[in-house]
Protein backbone atom coordinates (compact mmCIF):
# COMPACT_ATOMS: atom_id res chain seq x y z
CA UNK A 1 0.00 0.00 0.00
CA UNK A 2 1.26 3.49 -0.85
CA UNK A 3 -0.26 6.41 1.02
CA UNK A 4 0.43 10.11 0.63
CA UNK A 5 0.35 12.88 3.20
CA UNK A 6 1.46 16.50 3.41
CA UNK A 7 3.99 18.01 5.81
CA UNK A 8 1.35 19.26 8.24
CA UNK A 9 0.04 15.71 8.43
CA UNK A 10 3.38 13.86 8.45
CA UNK A 11 3.71 13.28 12.22
CA UNK A 12 0.11 12.04 12.24
CA UNK A 13 0.71 9.78 9.22
CA UNK A 14 3.81 8.30 10.83
CA UNK A 15 1.91 7.83 14.09
CA UNK A 16 -0.96 6.06 12.28
CA UNK A 17 1.53 3.81 10.51
CA UNK A 18 3.06 2.61 13.77
CA UNK A 19 0.05 2.58 16.11
CA UNK A 20 -0.70 -1.10 15.51
CA UNK A 21 2.84 -1.95 14.47
CA UNK A 22 4.68 -4.35 16.74
CA UNK A 23 7.84 -4.58 14.64
CA UNK A 24 7.76 -8.33 14.37
CA UNK A 25 6.01 -9.08 11.11
CA UNK A 26 6.34 -6.17 8.69
CA UNK A 27 8.42 -3.20 7.76
CA UNK A 28 7.48 0.33 6.80
CA UNK A 29 8.98 2.65 4.17
CA UNK A 30 8.94 6.37 4.83
CA UNK A 31 9.70 8.43 1.72
CA UNK A 32 9.80 12.19 1.21
CA UNK A 33 11.97 15.27 1.03
CA UNK A 34 14.72 16.05 3.53
CA UNK A 35 13.52 17.10 6.96
CA UNK A 36 9.91 15.88 6.84
CA UNK A 37 10.32 13.48 9.78
CA UNK A 38 11.26 10.12 8.25
CA UNK A 39 14.25 9.40 10.48
CA UNK A 40 12.36 10.70 13.51
CA UNK A 41 9.57 8.22 12.77
CA UNK A 42 12.12 5.43 12.40
CA UNK A 43 13.68 6.39 15.74
CA UNK A 44 10.28 6.17 17.43
CA UNK A 45 9.85 2.66 16.04
CA UNK A 46 13.25 1.63 17.41
CA UNK A 47 12.39 3.07 20.84
CA UNK A 48 9.24 0.93 20.82
CA UNK A 49 11.22 -2.21 19.94
CA UNK A 50 13.85 -1.47 22.59
CA UNK A 51 11.12 -0.98 25.20
CA UNK A 52 9.67 -4.37 24.27
CA UNK A 53 13.18 -5.87 24.38
CA UNK A 54 12.96 -6.98 20.74
CA UNK A 55 16.06 -7.49 18.57
CA UNK A 56 16.82 -4.85 15.91
CA UNK A 57 19.69 -3.15 14.13
CA UNK A 58 20.11 0.29 12.51
CA UNK A 59 22.27 1.11 9.50
CA UNK A 60 22.66 4.18 7.34
CA UNK A 61 22.43 3.10 3.67
CA UNK A 62 25.74 4.75 2.80
CA UNK A 63 27.52 2.88 5.60
CA UNK A 64 25.76 -0.37 4.71
CA UNK A 65 26.91 -0.23 1.09
CA UNK A 66 30.48 0.52 2.25
CA UNK A 67 30.26 -2.60 4.44
CA UNK A 68 29.55 -4.65 1.31
CA UNK A 69 32.89 -3.48 -0.10
CA UNK A 70 34.84 -4.55 2.99
CA UNK A 71 36.28 -8.05 2.84
CA UNK A 72 37.23 -8.78 6.43
CA UNK A 73 36.01 -11.36 8.93
CA UNK A 74 34.49 -8.55 10.98
CA UNK A 75 32.53 -7.26 7.96
CA UNK A 76 31.27 -10.76 7.15
CA UNK A 77 30.12 -11.21 10.76
CA UNK A 78 28.34 -7.84 10.63
CA UNK A 79 26.57 -8.86 7.41
CA UNK A 80 25.46 -12.15 9.03
CA UNK A 81 24.13 -10.23 12.02
CA UNK A 82 22.18 -7.84 9.76
CA UNK A 83 20.73 -10.78 7.82
CA UNK A 84 19.39 -12.46 10.95
CA UNK A 85 18.49 -9.59 13.29
CA UNK A 86 14.84 -9.36 14.30
CA UNK A 87 14.19 -6.05 12.52
CA UNK A 88 16.55 -4.11 10.26
CA UNK A 89 16.26 -0.34 9.91
CA UNK A 90 17.98 1.26 6.90
CA UNK A 91 18.07 5.06 6.87
CA UNK A 92 18.53 7.28 3.79
CA UNK A 93 18.28 4.69 1.03
CA UNK A 94 19.45 6.57 -2.04
CA UNK A 95 22.52 8.18 -0.45
CA UNK A 96 24.66 5.11 -1.08
CA UNK A 97 27.16 4.73 -3.87
CA UNK A 98 25.75 1.64 -5.57
CA UNK A 99 27.86 -0.39 -7.96
CA UNK A 100 26.92 -3.77 -9.41
CA UNK A 101 28.85 -5.60 -6.68
CA UNK A 102 27.45 -3.92 -3.59
CA UNK A 103 23.98 -3.64 -5.15
CA UNK A 104 24.07 -7.42 -5.62
CA UNK A 105 25.06 -7.82 -1.97
CA UNK A 106 22.20 -5.54 -0.91
CA UNK A 107 19.79 -7.65 -2.98
CA UNK A 108 21.09 -10.78 -1.23
CA UNK A 109 20.57 -9.18 2.19
CA UNK A 110 16.99 -8.13 1.38
CA UNK A 111 16.22 -11.47 -0.30
CA UNK A 112 17.53 -13.53 2.64
CA UNK A 113 15.56 -11.42 5.08
CA UNK A 114 12.40 -11.94 3.03
CA UNK A 115 12.96 -15.70 2.94
CA UNK A 116 13.46 -15.67 6.72
CA UNK A 117 10.33 -13.49 7.05
CA UNK A 118 12.26 -10.79 8.91
CA UNK A 119 10.99 -7.21 8.56
CA UNK A 120 13.02 -4.34 7.13
CA UNK A 121 12.13 -0.65 7.51
CA UNK A 122 13.63 2.02 5.26
CA UNK A 123 13.64 5.78 4.82
CA UNK A 124 14.42 7.49 1.52
CA UNK A 125 14.25 10.90 -0.10
CA UNK A 126 13.18 9.09 -3.27
CA UNK A 127 9.70 7.85 -4.16
CA UNK A 128 8.70 4.26 -4.83
CA UNK A 129 8.10 5.24 -8.48
CA UNK A 130 11.73 6.36 -8.72
CA UNK A 131 13.02 3.09 -7.28
CA UNK A 132 10.87 0.95 -9.55
CA UNK A 133 12.34 2.72 -12.61
CA UNK A 134 16.00 2.16 -11.64
CA UNK A 135 16.51 -1.06 -13.54
CA UNK A 136 16.03 -4.76 -12.93
CA UNK A 137 18.19 -5.08 -9.81
CA UNK A 138 16.46 -2.23 -7.93
CA UNK A 139 13.08 -3.45 -9.15
CA UNK A 140 13.83 -6.88 -7.65
CA UNK A 141 14.93 -5.30 -4.36
CA UNK A 142 11.80 -3.15 -4.10
CA UNK A 143 9.62 -6.15 -4.96
CA UNK A 144 11.15 -8.11 -2.08
CA UNK A 145 10.77 -5.22 0.34
CA UNK A 146 7.11 -4.95 -0.65
CA UNK A 147 6.82 -8.71 -0.17
CA UNK A 148 7.50 -8.16 3.52
CA UNK A 149 4.02 -6.56 3.79
CA UNK A 150 5.66 -3.16 3.91
CA UNK A 151 3.51 -0.03 4.05
CA UNK A 152 4.94 2.76 1.89
CA UNK A 153 4.20 6.22 3.21
CA UNK A 154 5.20 9.12 0.96
CA UNK A 155 5.36 12.40 2.88
CA UNK A 156 5.16 15.68 1.01
CA UNK A 157 5.85 19.18 2.25
CA UNK A 158 8.68 21.34 3.47
CA UNK A 159 11.57 20.54 5.77
CA UNK A 160 10.86 20.97 9.47
CA UNK A 161 14.52 22.00 9.82
CA UNK A 162 13.95 25.09 7.68
CA UNK A 163 11.39 26.47 10.14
Amino acid sequence: MVSMCEWDESPLAIQHAIVDWDGQDRGIALAGDRGVGKTMGMALMMVGLAGAELDFSFENAHTLFKLFQTFTDEARERQKMLTGCGHLFIDDLGTEYAKDWNLGEFYELVNRRELLRLPTTITSNLSIDFWEQQGLQWSRIIDRLRGQAMDWIEIGGKSMRAQ
